[in-house]
């Protein structure tokens, strides 16, 4: 845990407690699906097109558990278990997706033919929070998605505009990550991978 401590170290002791309670959670998660990892697991589909399986679960549990010790008051929008709300959150909001795995469709592939023949080569990771870090770090140069909820992006938004990359979504309006599509760019190709999408609108 001296990676948490070496990240906490300056910040005052109230938010300092949170943050080492919330290290510590994504570690408690991290054991458990790679334990699990490469073993049978019960999939099941959850809407059109997001997969939850027993990892995905217990995970998500585990982090809630160690949440609640914060003693912060805030929301909890968690993909399998708090995965309903009914309007934008204006206060604190735990946003967790531990797992993300997810199926391609339709209209993600049509934007990905029009955008094929544009560049020298297409990756997807699978997993948002994912393909917008390597956004961020510079292995890809851009990344959309459609049918998103807050848990697929909320962590990746930060982390890429943090590094000085660009969001929105696919008619070029600021991006939150209660907007269900992301187009996503270093910056420098933003405005021409927009112009691919409205075209496509």
């Amino acid at each position: 845990m001296r990676r948490i401590e070496r990240c906490i170290a300056g910040y005052d002791p109230k938010t300092a407690h949170i943050l080492e309670i919330t290290g510590k959670a994504a570690f408690e998660a991290g054991k458990i699906l790679r334990k699990l990892y490469g073993k049978p697991h019960k999939i099941r589909h959850k809407g059109d097109i997001d997969l939850v399986t027993e990892a995905d679960i217990s995970s998500e549990n585990t982090i809630l558990a160690m949440l609640n010790k914060t003693g912060v008051q805030a929301d909890f929008i968690a993909e399998k278990s708090h995965f309903t709300y009914t309007k934008t959150p204006t206060g604190p909001a735990w946003i967790i997706d531990p797992l993300d795995v997810r199926k391609k469709p339709a209209k993600v592939m049509a934007a990905f033919k029009a955008v094929l023949i544009r560049v020298q080569g297409i990756r997807r990771a699978g997993a948002v929070a994912l393909d917008l870090a390597y956004v961020a770090c510079g292995r890809m140069d851009g990344f959309w998605e459609i049918k998103l909820k807050p848990w697929d992006t909320a962590a990746g938004q930060l982390i890429l505009e943090e590094a000085g990359g660009k969001t929105s979504d696919f008619s070029g309006n600021a991006y939150s990550p209660f907007v269900p599509e992301i187009l996503a760019t270093n910056g420098l190709i933003h405005k021409e991978l927009l112009s691919i999408f409205i075209d496509m609108l």
